[in-house]
């Protein structure tokens, strides 16, 4: 989530960079997320507002994907919301 705040608007320039031959240290320096974990940070983008995460979406989005562990989502999604406010206000 760090690297997605400082360079996350930036990847379509690093990437075409790095295809150009040049290879910046952020481009280098990008976490792979694991593929167990694309859904969670998936919901948490198409989440997260503004003003954080409403639980009406949430539930929404539990009931649309028909997610069973909804304790082990929301407990997840909570966090990343956390970490997320944490570097907003940095």
């Amino acid at each position: 989530m760090i690297w997605s705040s400082k360079w996350g608007d930036k990847i379509d320039w690093l990437e075409g960079l790095a295809q150009e031959g040049t290879i910046l240290k952020p481009y280098r320096e990008k976490p792979v997320l694991k593929p167990y974990l694309a859904f969670y940070w998936q919901a948490f983008n198409e989440l997260v507002k503004e003003n954080g995460i409403n639980f009406t979406d949430m539930k929404a989005y539990i009931e649309l994907f028909n997610i069973k562990d909804k304790d082990f989502f929301v407990t997840v999604i909570k966090a990343l919301e956390f970490e997320w406010v944490r570097l907003k206000n940095v």
